[in-house]
């Protein structure tokens, strides 16, 4: 029996889905990072295919948002000559949406700081105030502007068919390059805040275990039942229950191996780039 034009389209769409990198909804792919970081997938509700991203920002919130991909996979089936044209645009379509979403948060949250120190000095507020205003937003933030329009444009460009250079893309966007200096300093405050509870719940345990003693694996689970009876799950794995690793990390170590686990950076690459990110935020 020969393929009907909505099996078709569909069998295109899967397959650029699979080449997108983007996997049917399961139980781990559902919730963003608690800390900052976004998730996405795909799914069935009723006879369309749809992706769900979920970008959640630490100091901005959350963004959750649903695309039904059906219509665009028929179109794209009508218009391109053949298969593999038509699968090559989808995989340009997702991108671009996907990208899209999770720059929504940061740009809106830039250009609102700009917004902030810009009637901070028209309203001639204090001396101070305006210095804090100015050290928040002003150049950080347009120069972030300046960088998010750039990768709106570049990712017009892609999915319009604009001819790109050769070469490896980092594995960060540029904008996100640039502020990761911010999302290293928040997870290194509360790495510091942790581990001066660290130190006090392991002085506590080393006390009443004076006599007896105890392994190291004692140690451990004592902490992670700590950090259960005062943290969410979501920053405990991979964050906080790095603290009672035998080689007793500090907490720039710490904050550095869970921003490894969010960028997909090694942990000893990163110190430089982020200086350089903290860098490129200096006028």
């Amino acid at each position: 029996m020969p393929e009907s034009e909505a099996q078709r389209a569909e069998r295109l769409l899967l397959a650029a889905l699979s080449q997108a990198g983007i996997s049917e909804r399961n139980a781990s792919n559902q919730t963003a990072p608690i800390l900052g970081g976004s998730t996405t997938y795909w799914q069935r509700t009723h006879d369309l295919i749809e992706i769900v991203t979920n970008h959640n920002n630490l100091m901005w919130g959350n963004l959750f948002s649903r695309i039904v991909l059906t219509e665009f996979s028929v179109s794209a089936l009508r218009i391109f000559p053949d298969d593999d044209s038509a699968i090559s645009a989808l995989v340009a379509l997702l991108n671009y949406l996907t990208e899209h979403c999770g720059l929504l948060m940061y740009d809106a949250s830039q250009r609102l700081l700009l917004r902030a120190s810009r009637e901070l000095k028209q309203k001639r507020h204090s001396l101070r105030d305006i210095a804090v205003g100015q050290t928040l937003t002003d150049k950080l933030a347009e120069n972030a502007i300046k960088n998010i329009d750039n990768h709106w444009k570049a990712l017009a460009g892609r999915l319009a068919g604009d001819r790109t250079r050769g070469g490896r893309d980092a594995k960060l966007p540029k904008e996100q390059r640039d502020a990761l200096h911010v999302q290293y300093d928040t997870l290194h405050k509360i790495s510091r805040q942790v581990k001066t509870e660290y130190s006090q719940v392991r002085k506590t345990f080393e006390r009443q275990h004076k006599v007896r003693g105890h392994t190291h694996r004692q140690w451990q689970k004592h902490w992670n039942e700590y950090l259960a009876s005062k943290y969410p799950k979501e920053v405990i794995k991979g964050f906080l229950e790095i603290f009672a690793h035998v080689d007793e990390p500090s907490a720039a170590e710490v904050a550095y191996t869970k921003l490894a686990n969010y960028t997909g950076h090694k942990r000893s690459y990163l110190p430089r780039l982020v200086a350089e990110s903290r860098k490129t935020s200096k006028p």
